[in-house]
């Protein structure tokens, strides 16, 4: 993360704004997700915030942070999330001396998820029976939660894409399909049986299969929200994202034809391009809804500037600078903040920072390539670390490696 008060003016970030500022005002024949990539540390999260800064004003923002933002694992709660941090409707000043007697109408994704998690949670605390929820009872909810989202995933691509890409969160179903089959059992059970689901037909379609009828909803209540003003939805730290989410986002949300002709528009901030993936790539062959920019480090004219934004303006030192960051700004902001501090940088700190923050998000065999890169060069942590990690990092994440 770097200083949000310093600004360096880039080309490509510049393009970036203005490409998302034309769609959100001409939304019509225009990219529906607009991502910006590269390595960890290039000014990702800082591109989000001079969006935000612009557009805050006349649009309504929402956003998460994959790895930050709590309880957004997945699609459900995520959408929650986002639509949480959205306004509610602003009633004409007439109408709220008498809002007890209107009957307003209902939100389009609040009304169907209360309906959703009061009735998780009944299941969840109410027995079928008796006075007490017995093991079954809690094995057979857990089974209706992993289901749902498997069945949802499987529809829009294979069950095996759907299984892994929900992963070890899904238990039961490591031993697909006949687990899925016992499960479906139990589940069927449950809701024939309990109070707050037996013979009611839409309610059991909700909650076997809520991920359609919730993103749905999702997409009605941004609608409805786009008719008074724009909407920005905004995922940083996209690397993060579980799998199952990534798979929603671009098979269920951005396949929906409705939301690329409002002022609705998503913005995310990763380390991966998303057309590194193959059914990413397909939907842009199809419908070209994303626009991407990657994002490079600042070259020496660039550095140059930011140095002197925050008062170190020789140019040997200016050079040195340059040498031992690369022109990476999560480096220069860290050498603003000693400097803040009535500090001299320790390049080996800082070296040290930099390093961790590019072994963020990767695997076990993704970092020991990071670690062998920094160990065949130097002994000690040098200026070269740097350079080495940025090299690596750079080259598997155009090889396509998972961030």
């Amino acid at each position: 993360m770097t200083n949000p008060s310093i600004y360096i003016w880039r080309q490509p970030a510049e393009i970036f704004l203005a490409e998302f500022a034309k769609a959100l005002d001409q939304p019509e024949s225009q990219p529906l997700l607009f991502q910006v990539w590269g390595i960890g540390g290039v000014g990702k999260s800082t591109l989000l915030r001079k969006l935000q800064e612009i557009h805050q004003q006349q649009a309504d923002l929402a956003g998460v942070s994959f790895g930050f933002t709590m309880d957004i694992e997945t699609p459900i709660k995520l959408m929650a999330t986002l639509y949480e941090q959205l306004p509610k409707p602003d009633l004409p000043s007439v109408w709220k001396r008498d809002v007890g007697k209107l009957r307003l109408p209902a939100d389009p994704f609040t009304s169907v998820y209360q309906q959703y998690q009061q009735t998780i949670t009944a299941l969840q605390t109410q027995p079928v029976t008796g006075k007490s929820v017995l093991p079954e009872q809690q094995s057979a909810l857990k089974d209706l939660l992993e289901l749902g989202t498997v069945t949802a995933l499987s529809t829009i691509g294979s069950p095996d894409m759907a299984l892994g890409a929900i992963g070890k969160a899904v238990g039961m179903l490591r031993d697909a399909p006949q687990a899925i089959a016992s499960g479906k059992e139990k589940v069927e059970s449950l809701l024939q049986q309990h109070p707050a689901t037996k013979g009611k037909k839409e309610l059991q379609s909700l909650v076997r299969e809520p991920l359609p009828r919730l993103t749905e909803a999702f997409v009605q209540g941004l609608i409805q929200k786009a008719q008074q003003r724009p909407v920005v939805l905004l995922l940083d730290t996209y690397e993060k994202a579980p799998s199952q989410l990534d798979l929603w986002l671009c098979k269920y949300l951005l396949r929906n034809s409705q939301l690329a002709s409002y002022r609705i528009r998503l913005v995310v901030a990763g380390r991966q391009s998303l057309l590194k993936t193959e059914y990413w790539r397909k939907l842009q062959q199809d419908q070209n809804l994303v626009y991407q920019q990657p994002l490079e480090r600042f070259d020496q004219p660039q550095t140059g500037e930011y140095l002197e934004q925050i008062g170190i303006v020789e140019s040997d030192k200016v050079e040195n600078i340059y040498q031992v960051t690369k022109g990476l700004p999560y480096y220069l902001n860290w050498i603003q903040r000693e400097t803040a501090a009535g500090r001299e940088p320790d390049f080996s700190q800082g070296n040290q920072e930099i390093v961790e923050l590019l072994l963020q998000g990767l695997n076990s065999t993704q970092k020991h390539m990071m670690r062998a890169a920094e160990n065949a060069k130097v002994i000690y942590f040098s200026k070269m670390v740097v350079h080495q990690c940025i090299q690596v990092a750079t080259t598997m994440m155009n090889l396509g490696f998972l961030w």
